[in-house]
């Protein structure tokens, strides 16, 4: 990570407090607006990759990890969608960058999809982590 800020306040005598906290994402944070396709797709990456080496971490939201979708969370605040089949990775179904912001992964249109966005639904943890980091059973 590059550059935390954290921005807190404290007014008057009934004690308001303001807190205001951001970290800033070398892929992302400083572009000035939406990111393209292309520049989504390595921000993804760049999560993946930190979490990979423990930089960052992932956390269960929602579903089961035996069958169907799986959704966690990364303390960057992503959000990823593991599509499992009997207790194993099968693939990436949708990723939300922080900012909201989401390409489809899988286009309806084959002319809307890109390579990157092949390879980002077939990524898959290295090793272990699937069983690990992401708590899957194989």
């Amino acid at each position: 990570m590059h550059g935390d800020m954290m921005v807190t306040a404290e007014f008057g005598w009934d004690r308001i407090r303001i807190t205001y906290h951001q970290t800033r994402h070398p892929s992302w944070a400083c572009s000035g607006g939406p990111m393209t396709r292309d520049e989504f797709i390595e921000a993804a990456f760049a999560e993946l990759r930190r979490i990979e080496r423990g930089e960052a971490t992932v956390q269960l939201v929602e579903g089961d990890i035996l069958i169907g979708k799986v959704h966690y969370q990364t303390s960057n605040g992503w959000k990823i969608v593991v599509f499992s089949d009997g207790d194993a990775w099968d693939y990436i179904d949708s990723i939300t960058a922080p900012s909201g912001e989401r390409f489809p992964l899988w286009p309806d249109e084959p002319a809307h999809g890109s390579e990157g966005m092949v390879k980002l639904r077939s990524y898959h943890p290295p090793d272990n982590q699937s069983t690990t980091t992401w708590g899957f059973l194989a």
